[in-house]
């Protein structure tokens, strides 16, 4: 039975108890992607299962033997927490921990979704000026847009100009105008930012002003380390920001998490 080490960073986004007091983790890393690896439960060891949690970014040596991968040493570089300390920030981590989970894969390179996680982690945890809506709808857009999902926001996807009137047209990944949304022999479903039903079975387009549509392209444009380097000043904006980013994000992942709907009740409890 030969055993290979495995030396990597990496972050944790899945813990699950296993046997006496193991624990089975998932750690999103850049070159392997996701890796299942075991913890042992020996307190004081260096590979012991006490000292990783998730949301911890760590370095990390792992053992392959018999097609598993078992922890042999770790080393804590980021524990993000003051995260921890908050319960809106916890809860909106969980949710951006489980899209990253969503957008990666086994043993595939997942450098992009890693920087996009670890950035929106970071501004959680050290920005607390930010709204959490901001950091949230950014992460999603991004991340889904390093993964193969971005959307075109530069102007009208049928006339190419930009008006006051505009909609992200989720399905099709673009914007369109309110005049050519009119033309549409389809008449496709308008559905307004607090609408729950994310999975319409029509086209679906979300209202964006033109301060939206510049903040969507900054962040689609921007490097992982800027993408957050913007604001939206205007509530109402902000808040069509981050429906139309999430609509975008549930529609074309199709499905939806847990996470966020705990997110948003413990958000609508504890205001940041």
């Amino acid at each position: 039975m030969n055993s290979k080490l495995i030396k990597t960073e990496g972050l944790i986004i899945r813990e699950n108890v296993y046997g006496e007091g193991d624990c089975i983790f998932t750690v999103l890393t850049p070159q392997k992607g996701r890796v299942t690896v075991i913890g042992k439960a020996a307190k004081g060891s260096r590979s012991s299962a006490g000292t990783m949690s998730v949301g911890y970014y760590m370095n990390f040596v792992f053992y392959k033997k018999d097609s598993m991968c078992w922890m042999k040493e770790c080393e804590l570089v980021e524990p993000f927490m003051n995260i921890r300390s908050n319960i809106v920030a916890s809860a909106l981590s969980a949710y951006i921990m489980d899209v990253a989970y969503e957008l990666s894969d086994d043993g595939q390179e997942c450098y992009d979704i890693l920087a996009v996680t670890f950035n929106s982690l970071y501004a959680l945890n050290y920005k607390s000026e930010m709204a959490y809506d901001l950091i949230k709808g950014a992460f999603e857009l991004k991340a889904m847009s390093v993964s193969g999902y971005m959307p075109s926001v530069t102007k009208c996807e049928v006339c190419s100009k930009l008006s006051e009137d505009m909609y992200l047209d989720v399905m099709n990944g673009g914007i369109i105008c309110n005049s050519c949304m009119r033309k549409r022999a389809d008449q496709p479903l308008q559905i307004s930012p607090d609408d729950s039903d994310y999975h319409a079975p029509v086209n679906i387009l979300c209202p964006v002003t033109p301060d939206v549509i510049c903040a969507m392209h900054f962040v689609i444009c921007a490097p992982f380390s800027k993408m957050l380097s913007f604001r939206l000043e205007d509530e109402h904006e902000l808040h069509l920001f981050e429906a139309a980013c999430k609509t975008y994000t549930l529609n074309h992942l199709e499905r939806d998490f847990e996470s966020l709907k705990y997110y948003y009740s413990v958000r609508s409890k504890f205001k940041s």
